[in-house]
This record gives structure tokens, C-alpha cells and sequence, in this order.
């Protein structure tokens, strides 16, 4: 139960991140790309095959966007300043697009998935939220965004079904100050 809070935990602070993405990127032309490091203590390093793209993210903070040409890349993770790569992984990314790599920990290894930010811009005083099941071993997932003070009884999922290793798609939620239930 309390490994399902902590990813509850870090499905809604993903999704509050996530609430501001989008839009153009201003690039030239290049593709944008930042990390959000889900993983319990480890500060990450991300490199296209030996040049590094993203330095030294903290565990629960996210890098600001940097630009890379259009292509199929490999990305390696690695611990900050360390030369043993945790993660490599084949990404392609487009021109004039952003896009969120999401590094996680599971059972003690670095997991990524990648996020591409083409959702539209939200309403006036809306937010635009994806919700990610990165909890692979609990299920399809159902996610409630209620006021706080709200009991679940007849309440509707914001997101349901949310298989893991998915995400929800942009859901629109307006300003207030809500309660997040897994």
C-alpha cells in the first residue's frame, strides 16, 4: 500500500509538471527536450550516444529544454557526472516539437518513458494534465481529481483504465485546489 501512495504521489506531481507543457517551441527548427527525474535519489545525466544533452537533474526536478536536430537517437542515462550508463534507449524526435523524457526508478533500475508535448493550449484558467501509470505491477489505473473535502462514493474517474506504462492523454481540469486519488 504504501509503495501505491508513493507512485500516487509521483503520478500527480508528473501530471502537475506536465500541466504547463506544450505549444511551440521556438527552436528553429529543432526538436526540444527536457528530463522530469522521477527516481528516488539519483541525479541524472542524459547523452545522445557520447554528447551530453541534459546535466545533472536532481531526483524530483525537471531540466529546462534544450535543442537537438531532427533523428533517431540513442540516449544514454547515466548517474550524474558518472561515466556507467544506467539506461540506453533509441528515441526519434521531429523538428519544431517538445518533448518529455520521464526517468523513473523501478526495483532499483532507471526506466524511461518518452512524452511528446503537441496537446493544444488548454482554456483561460484551465490546466491541461496526463496522468502516467508507472506502477506496471498494480493494473490498470483509475484517477480521481475531486475537491478535497469530496467522497469517492458515485464519484466518476477523470482518467480510467490507465494501463501501466500509459498515459492518460491530455485531460483539461480548471484552477481551484483539488484532491488527487489513485
Amino acid at each position: 500500500m504504501r509503495m501505491r501512495s508513493v507512485l500516487a504521489g509521483g503520478l500527480a506531481l508528473v501530471s502537475l509538471l506536465l500541466s504547463a507543457c506544450g505549444g511551440g517551441s521556438g527552436s528553429g527548427g529543432q526538436a526540444q527536450v527536457r528530463l522530469i527525474n522521477m527516481s528516488a535519489a539519483t541525479s541524472l545525466d542524459v547523452y545522445e550516444s557520447s554528447n551530453k544533452l541534459i546535466s545533472s537533474v536532481s531526483a524530483s526536478a525537471v531540466s529546462g529544454y534544450t535543442g537537438i536536430d531532427e533523428g533517431s537517437y540513442t540516449v544514454n542515462f547515466k548517474g550524474a557526472g558518472s561515466s556507467t550508463t544506467l539506461l540506453s534507449q533509441t528515441r526519434s524526435w521531429s523538428k519544431d516539437t517538445q518533448y518529455t523524457l520521464l526517468a523513473y526508478e523501478r526495483y532499483g533500475a532507471i526506466k524511461a518513458v518518452q512524452i511528446t508535448e503537441n496537446q493544444s493550449a488548454p482554456s483561460s484558467g484551465a490546466a491541461s494534465v496526463n496522468f502516467y501509470n508507472l506502477a506496471t505491477d498494480a493494473g490498470a489505473l483509475d484517477i480521481y481529481v475531486t475537491d478535497p473535502s469530496a467522497s469517492l462514493t458515485g464519484a466518476i474517474a477523470t482518467a480510467s483504465s490507465i494501463a501501466a506504462g500509459n498515459g492518460s492523454g491530455y485531460i483539461e481540469i480548471g484552477k481551484g485546489t483539488y484532491r488527487v486519488r489513485v
